[in-house]
């Protein structure tokens, strides 16, 4: 429950630096995987056109899970379609590195499509999960989705900022 708690005040962090740092766009989320009973809590926010700064707990409400930190380079597209990629830290023991590409396409105004790659790439062994799914946007700054990750599904929701 101690991550969580951390996870909850960077994601609030994120958010006041953001205002504060007049950045570009964020977002903050939180999904639930229905088979595992596990979370995921994330939080990023554009430093610049091309760069996101973010955290994420991923595991189980206890606290159980990896707390990662990521920074992104919108390789292609714009707005709120884009693919990116980059590098990850997870503050876990061991501290473990990780590379990550994400990807949201819009096909309609509200509809959209997501994916996300992650590849753990030290220490030993290696391993990479993954997620692809379709959300909606109820508003400019609230949208719900529902993915496939890992084998399991899970249901979210999110804010943008």
């Amino acid at each position: 429950m101690r991550k969580f708690l951390v996870l909850l005040t960077s994601l609030l962090l994120i958010i006041g630096v953001a205002a504060s740092a007049g950045a570009q766009s964020g977002v903050m989320g939180f999904d639930y995987t229905l088979s595992t009973s596990s979370v995921t809590a994330y939080g990023s926010m554009a430093l610049t056109d091309k760069i996101k700064v973010g955290v994420e707990y991923s595991g189980l409400l206890s606290g159980t899970g990896d707390f990662r930190a990521d920074v992104l380079y919108q390789a292609t597209g714009s707005g709120q379609s884009s693919l990116d990629v980059g590098a990850g830290v997870a503050f876990t023991t061991p501290i473990s590195g990780f590379l990550v590409l994400q990807g949201t396409n819009y096909f309609t105004e509200q509809l959209f499509l997501h994916t996300s790659i992650v590849y753990k790439i030290t220490p030993a062994p290696t391993s990479l999960s993954w997620s692809a799914g379709v959300g909606y946007d109820f508003s400019d700054s609230m949208f719900a989705k529902v993915s496939y990750a890992n084998g399991a599904i899970a249901v979210g929701m999110g804010f943008r900022f």
